[in-house]
C-alpha cells in the first residue's frame, strides 16, 4: 500500500481495545499494530488493510486516507 498516517489508533481506542487484542483479532503480531500507529506510518499490505476494514466495519480508504 505505501507509507501513510492511518486512523488505526483512533478506531482501536474507540472500541476500547489494546494493541494486542486488535492484533489477535486480525491475525498479525502486536508490533505490526504498533508500527501502523506510529507517527511515521508503516508500510502494510493490502490484505492487512482489508482485514482491518472488515474488523472495523468500514472501508480501507476511511482507515488509510
Amino acid at each position: 500500500m505505501g507509507t501513510y498516517t492511518s486512523k488505526v489508533r483512533a478506531y482501536r481506542e474507540a472500541r476500547g481495545l489494546r494493541q494486542e487484542q486488535l492484533a489477535d483479532a486480525i491475525g498479525v503480531c502486536r508490533k505490526t499494530i504498533s508500527q501502523m500507529e506510529a507517527e511515521e506510518g508503516h508500510n502494510t499490505t493490502l490484505e492487512i488493510a482489508y482485514r482491518l476494514a472488515i474488523f472495523f466495519e468500514t472501508t480501507v480508504e476511511e482507515i488509510f486516507p
